[in-house]
């Protein structure tokens, strides 16, 4: 395995109709309301570049009416938990690094069925905050806060029996 090349893009978890899968994209895909994003923006003196009806396929605001059509076209990002994790305990026995496996943890939790999107990364953009109505976004450490209620242990890789094993890890 080479450690020269570019990390890939960051780790995503949801949750739909109780389902739960994985994806692996640009962050900017989970802002939630692109709208809110453009206010915030404007609202601050930045100028936006308009918008193409084609970003982010041609869905603003996801929601109820059109969380089913975007999930479809983010499939196209869908990652097998085993991926995630084979990779994961690859990179941990050769260097035991938090850079090394960082990219391979999740940075946010979006649960369409509760209407919260966690957030828990180390700094870019905040997509807690970019939400659509009649949802909450938190800046939270699911990874490790979560009940298996919300976040069954089965999805937490990185604890390797009852381990947190990015707990162990040097930075």
């Amino acid at each position: 395995m080479s450690f020269d090349r570019v990390p890939p893009d960051e780790i995503f978890l949801v949750r739909y109709q109780g389902k739960y899968s994985w994806y692996c994209c640009d962050r900017e895909l989970w802002v939630l309301d692109l709208d809110a994003w453009d206010r915030a923006y404007t609202d601050n003196g930045y100028q936006v570049l308009e918008s193409d009806e084609e970003d982010r396929f041609g869905i603003p605001i996801v929601n109820d009416s059109n969380v089913v059509r975007f999930l479809s076209e983010m499939r196209r990002y869908q990652k097998q938990q085993s991926e995630l994790e084979s990779e994961f305990y690859e990179l941990l026995e050769l260097t035991g690094s938090w850079w090394d496996v960082a990219h391979l943890i999740p940075i946010a939790f979006i649960d369409f069925d509760r209407k919260h999107l966690a957030a828990c990364y180390g700094d870019g953009l905040g997509i807690q905050y970019y939400v659509p109505a009649g949802w909450t976004g938190e800046f939270e450490n699911f990874c490790i806060e979560y009940p298996p209620t919300l976040l069954p242990d089965s999805l937490k890789f990185w604890f390797k029996d009852g381990v947190n094993m990015l707990s162990n890890l040097k930075d």
